[in-house]
């Protein structure tokens, strides 16, 4: 994929301080936008991608302290770290000084230096707690004021619970496509039914997975509502594939709580969804 780069007329870079700025880390690139809050519009977007996974992080550290635009003091800055090694917890069962157990339980073998971090899901009486590269963590906290870190699961649970309010299905499952991995996040109205993340190499595993859940759960295509996010057009193979099996399945509908800048016309809002969801998981 190529960079991506667009910024609306608006844009002063003297007021940034007045700005949300947003980022998404991934193994396969560097994402960031920057919303006005004054008009709830966002005015600037950029997407940097890797020719390979980024699996030491140094890229990622290097477009960090090198981006002109991320220099810049932001009233508040909203982080999106793109991983695998996160957990769901109950209200009831969140402990802050036992997260590293949880995540070194349900998670073991890395031996990578990490952070773990733990958010409140609001809408969701749990916590999601994850792990960064530790000093991944310390440079973001140095570089950026007022800084809050999330991982996927947290906008992909808050924007469906959203929604769950709203005039759709029964049931909501919708499938987030990242590079060597999906998310699936599943709904009944206002209750937390699966918050999964699976790894594939091929359409078999990506469908098994998916129609597993399906089964697991009960599902029917009646009542269920199937949201991909992660890819750009429904002409994606993975979501024409999910098609052939589930025939609610559509692209994901773009916030409707935020204004996109005309400099956005061509940005896929539903291949970027986290990212512009992430400001409105405070």
């Amino acid at each position: 994929m190529t960079s991506l780069f667009v910024v609306d007329d608006t844009f002063d870079k003297n007021i940034t301080s007045s700005y949300f700025l947003s980022i998404q880390i991934s193994l396969d690139g560097l994402s960031f936008c920057i919303l006005d809050p004054v008009r709830n519009n966002y005015i600037l977007f950029k997407h940097l991608p890797f020719k390979q996974k980024d699996v030491n992080w140094s890229k990622t550290q290097e477009l960090l302290l090198t981006e002109e635009i991320l220099s810049y003091s932001y009233k508040k800055t909203f982080v999106v770290f793109n991983t695998t090694r996160a957990t769901i917890i109950p209200g009831a069962l969140y402990h802050k000084d036992k997260i590293t157990d949880v995540i070194n339980f349900t998670h073991a073998g890395n031996q990578e230096a990490t952070q773990v971090i733990s958010n409140k899901i609001r809408m969701l009486d749990a916590w999601n707690v994850f792990a960064i590269p530790e000093f991944l963590y310390h440079l973001l906290k140095n570089q950026f004021q007022d800084i809050s870190l999330y991982q996927q699961f947290t906008p992909m649970i808050e924007s469906n619970l959203i929604m769950a309010s709203s005039d759709k299905g029964e049931y909501v499952l919708q499938v987030n496509i990242q590079e060597g991995f999906f998310d699936i996040v599943v709904l009944h109205k206002h209750h937390l039914q699966l918050c999964n993340s699976f790894r594939y190499t091929n359409d078999t595993d990506f469908v098994y997975y998916v129609l597993l859940a399906f089964e697991q759960l009960k599902l029917t295509q009646d009542q269920t509502d199937v949201f991909i996010s992660g890819i750009e057009s429904r002409q994606n193979p993975y979501f024409l594939l999910l098609k052939k099996y589930l025939r609610k399945t559509k692209l994901i509908t773009p916030s409707r709580h935020f204004d996109y800048s005309n400099a956005y016309k061509n940005i896929s809002k539903e291949k970027y969804y986290n990212l512009l969801n992430i400001s409105s998981c405070v």
